[in-house]
């Protein structure tokens, strides 16, 4: 590597510069100095690498909150599945004991067992699928999967009970 000789600019001292270093301290009067041309050329690659990282984490970014929104469109379509099924099969239930038939009773049974099978799995699959990434970080979110799991059976209940509730609404 080749050594440049120059001197100190506020006490004359020589000092000694490796190529490609930018900046330098007096041994001497301890002044910093820098080198202009090659400081500009530091500045650049600075930045240059700054908006490289940032180009790279924004990309994960938005692969996270793609990931994201594509989870929550299937949690919500399994919420509403679930609250339609519920409500639907105690609606047909209901009827047949009110006018004593069992016409519709088969199907309101069947949208029963299927509400109640997606109150069973939807919790399981999606806390497998669920994205377990920070949006800003991109760090991993410690105990996201128990928390998700946790939230999901409680709103799936929160909802089978207020279909029950509407549905119970139709008969009174």
């Amino acid at each position: 590597m080749e050594v440049i000789k120059m001197d100190c600019p506020n006490c004359g001292a020589h000092l000694k510069r490796q190529q490609g270093e930018y900046f330098a301290k007096c041994p001497y009067c301890d002044s910093e100095i820098a080198f202009d041309s090659l400081q500009a050329e530091a500045t650049v690659d600075t930045y240059r690498q700054q908006v490289n990282t940032f180009e790279t984490m924004e990309a994960g970014r938005s692969r996270i909150r793609l990931e994201q929104k594509q989870w929550n469109r299937l949690k919500y379509l399994l919420i509403a599945a679930c609250g339609i099924l519920n409500f639907a099969g105690f609606t047909m239930v209901g009827y047949c004991d009110l006018k004593e038939t069992e016409s519709l009773m088969g199907p309101g049974v069947c949208a029963l067992l299927l509400a109640s099978a997606i109150f069973l799995a939807a919790p399981i699959c999606l806390t497998l699928t669920v994205p377990d990434r920070d949006i800003l970080t991109g760090e991993k979110k410690p105990g996201i999967r128990i928390k998700t799991i946790i939230q999901m059976y409680l709103i799936l209940f929160g909802v089978m009970i207020l279909s029950i509730v509407l549905a119970a609404m139709f008969f009174i």
